[in-house]
């Protein structure tokens, strides 16, 4: 309001924010009876111009000032509102970090059973196989339990973030001859 006073203070605050009506432009559907003790304007609370200005009763510019101001405001309000919750959510994991590790061990407990399984299954059809042919003539005498790579425990999630780092991975094993024994660690046993 200091901006639209001439002396910079309070002075004069009651009459800028009201309008001015004509009041001999009432309507018998607008106002009271006729009375000859009406004064000849009155004033309401708004922000248009006065009966004799061009386009008389419309906004004036300070009710657009106003307007921008309040429009100003909720937008940099709602997108505060907006940021400080994404932040809030953000902070908040969707899935505490014990359901997490747990999700983990689930999953990895579910792989090993998953390869037992398998090894179960191809020792099943190697031993039906060999009571058909005999162990000789199929050249595939390899341990399959040491054939392949023993999977390797990895660690909990937690773990992981105190160390900062992913865990070392050894080299790779060399592929496995048929016909030699290997020890659990997958090197050849002379």
């Amino acid at each position: 309001m200091y901006g639209y006073s001439p002396s910079h203070n309070l002075e004069g605050y009651i009459n800028n924010s009201l309008a001015v009506f004509n009041t001999s432009e009432y309507t018998t559907a607008m106002g009271p009876v006729e009375n000859t003790n009406w004064p000849d304007t009155c004033r309401y609370r708004a922000y248009r111009k006065g009966p004799e200005e061009d386009k008389p009763y419309s906004f004036n510019q300070q009710f657009w000032h106003v307007f921008t101001a309040r429009l100003a405001f909720i937008l940099i309000f709602e997108h505060v509102v907006f940021l400080l919750t994404g932040a809030v959510a953000m902070s908040i994991p969707d899935v505490p970090l014990e359901v997490k590790n747990q999700m983990m061990r689930e999953k990895k407990v579910e792989k090993e059973t998953l390869f037992e399984n398998e090894m179960k299954k191809i020792k099943r059809e190697r031993q039906q196989g060999r009571q058909a042919t005999s162990p000789e003539d199929d050249g595939m005498n390899v341990d399959l339990e040491r054939a392949f790579v023993q999977p390797r425990p990895t660690p909990d999630f937690a773990t992981l973030l105190t160390h900062h780092h992913l865990p070392h991975t050894p080299p790779h094993t060399p592929l496995m001859t048929p016909g030699r024994s290997y020890s659990r660690e997958g090197e050849p046993c002379v």
